[in-house]
């Protein structure tokens, strides 16, 4: 059976309740925001005991303005830094696994360039993680599966996946949701599942948009059987029930 959590995504007290209700993992999203990264001492020791009990957590780390390709070492170190803090947040909270952005943006470096300075960026980073906590590397403006692939391939770690945004994909990239899960396969270990028109990151419940979210399960299953699914939607409890009447077994 597939392992479900539920997404903090803006409402950490409702949606952590529901993952303590029905026994799921949670991913955290207060540290996307930097704010909240230079202020974790202060924040740190009363969310450790909200989550207490939990079977499992991810920390999803800060994306703002962050370019592990970037030319700049000044920009270079600034996005060494808030992925550190998101691994000593992991830590410190006991999670397995850590979400980071890859940064890429498109028409703004050769690819080549963007994957040579990519790997550099991700295999110095590494080398002063000295625990077992798993970093999943996400899509958000790639339009071609095979640069995360490439990127995996090349990192040759079991430290490093891919985290499949599904609504990214559908937003963001011109190749079918067929093709990405196919190119990407058990590469990907965490799964975002949301919906959307097509166009705008809307974040919609998972039957409110033009993915259709059972061929994307299915998909899923079949090529990528080891992932977590995390419900990264504005819409819980209607996606909770879309779940339901579709007989998705999530716990």
């Amino acid at each position: 059976m597939t392992k479900f959590c539920i997404s903090e995504f803006g409402n950490l007290e409702r949606h952590l309740a529901k993952a303590k209700e029905l026994s799921l993992g949670f991913e955290i999203q207060t540290f996307c925001d930097p704010q909240q990264l230079d202020n974790r001492q202060n924040v740190l020791p009363s969310l450790k005991a909200k989550l207490a009990g939990l079977p499992s957590l991810s920390i999803h780390g800060s994306f703002s303005d962050l370019a592990p390709a970037s030319r700049d070492p000044l920009i270079v170190e600034a996005t060494r830094l808030r992925f550190r803090q998101a691994h000593e947040v992991a830590v410190a909270l006991g999670a397995q696994r850590v979400v980071l952005h890859s940064g890429f943006m498109p028409k703004t470096y050769a690819p080549d360039v963007w994957h040579k300075n990519t790997v550099a960026f991700w295999q110095n980073f590494l080398r002063d993680i000295k625990d077992d906590i798993h970093f999943h590397i996400e899509n958000v403006y790639e339009d071609d599966p095979g640069i995360l692939a490439r990127l995996i391939d090349a990192l040759n770690t079991p430290q490093v996946s891919v985290c499949l945004d599904v609504g990214h994909v559908n937003a963001n990239s011109t190749r079918p949701i067929q093709e990405w899960t196919e190119m990407l396969n058990d590469r990907i270990r965490h799964v975002h599942l949301h919906n959307n028109g097509g166009i705008c990151d809307d974040h919609s419940g998972l039957s409110d948009g033009t993915l259709n979210m059972k061929d994307v399960m299915e998909l899923l299953s079949k090529h990528s059987p080891q992932a977590t699914w995390s419900l990264e939607t504005r819409d819980l409890e209607g996606s909770l029930k879309w779940l339901e009447a579709h007989k998705i077994q999530i716990a």
